[in-house]
C-alpha cells in the first residue's frame, strides 16, 4: 500500500514529491493482467479483491483524480465469459470486493480487457463487455467505463515463425488455439449461417488447420484494425488500444 501510494505521488504531477522534470502526469493505473490465469495471479479471487481494494485506496490517497483499471479475464482470448458467471473467478471476486470496497465507497473504477485474434473475430468484444456490464450492475456498482487495453491481429503466415530458432520463448503458458476455446461455437451462430461474407472475411473452419492460425494478408489486417476500433467503441468501449507496433499472432508470437 505504501509503495503504490508513493509511486502514484511521484507521477501525479501535483507538485508534491513529483519526479524531477515530469511533463506528463499519470492518472490511470492498471491491475494485474488476466487475474484468473495462474501464470499472472497465482492466488484466489478473494485475495485479488484485497489487492484491488488496496490499490484503489492507495491511489486515491495520493491522487484523488487517479483512476484504477481492473483487468478482466484470460477468457478474452476466446470470447469465453465463464469467469463472470456465478461461481466464476470474477463473480467470487465481486462477492469479496463488495465486503471491503462497498459500491458507495467506489467512485470511478474502470474495466479493462484485451484480445488478439484472427481478423474475422473482432466482434468477440461485445460479449465480454456485456458480461462486464452485467456483473457490475448485479453487485450494485453500476456501469464501469470499459477499455480494450490491447487488441490486434497479424499479417503473414504465423506458422512460419515456429521454424525460426531465434524466436523468443513463449514462457510456460500453453494457450489453446483460439478456435478450440470452449464456448466459442455457442456465441450465437454469427459465422454458422449461410450469410455472404465480405472479401476480407473467412469462416472459422478455414482458420483452424490442425490447431494453427491460417495466413492473413495486410489488407485483412488493415481492415481488422478499422473494425476493432469502430465496433468496440460503438458497442460501448471508451478507449481502444492497438496492442503493439509489430505484427503479433495471438498464439505463435511476433
Amino acid at each position: 500500500s505504501r509503495f503504490i501510494e508513493a509511486a502514484v505521488e511521484r507521477y501525479d504531477g501535483d507538485g508534491n514529491a513529483d519526479m524531477p522534470g515530469l511533463k506528463f502526469p499519470i492518472r490511470y493505473w492498471m491491475s494485474i493482467s488476466e487475474p484468473d490465469n495462474p501464470g499472472d495471479w497465482d492466488d484466489t479471487s478473494e485475495n485479488y479483491a484485497v489487492l484491488i481494494n488496496t490499490m484503489y485506496r492507495a491511489i486515491k490517497r495520493a491522487d484523488p483524480k487517479g483512476r484504477l483499471v481492473i483487468h478482466g479475464t484470460e477468457g478474452a482470448i476466446g470470447g469465453v465469459t465463464r469467469a463472470y458467471e456465478k461461481g466464476g473467478f470474477l463473480h467470487r471476486f465481486f462477492v469479496k470486493l463488495k465486503e471491503i470496497l462497498p459500491p458507495e465507497d467506489h467512485k470511478d473504477l474502470i474495466w479493462g480487457f484485451h484480445y488478439t485474434t484472427p481478423s474475422d473475430t473482432y466482434h468477440i468484444g461485445e460479449d465480454l463487455m456485456k458480461s462486464m456490464s452485467h456483473i457490475t450492475k448485479d453487485f450494485g456498482y453500476g456501469q464501469f467505463p470499459v477499455w480494450v487495453t490491447e487488441t490486434g491481429t497479424f499479417s503473414g503466415d504465423p506458422s512460419s515463425v515456429r521454424s525460426d530458432e531465434k524466436i523468443l520463448p513463449q514462457g510456460d503458458k500453453d494457450r489453446k488455439s483460439f478456435m478450440k476455446q470452449p464456448g466459442f461455437e455457442k456465441r450465437g451462430g454469427k459465422f454458422q449461417s449461410g450469410k455472404k461474407r465480405g472479401p476480407l472475411q473467412r469462416s472459422p473452419e478455414t482458420r483452424q488447420q490442425k490447431g494453427k492460425s491460417q495466413p492473413q494478408t495486410e489488407e485483412q489486417q488493415a481492415g481488422d484494425l478499422v473494425r476493432r476500433f469502430i465496433f468496440n467503441m460503438v458497442k460501448g468501449a471508451n478507449k481502444v488500444f492497438w496492442v503493439r507496433l509489430i505484427d503479433s499472432s495471438f498464439e505463435k508470437g511476433p
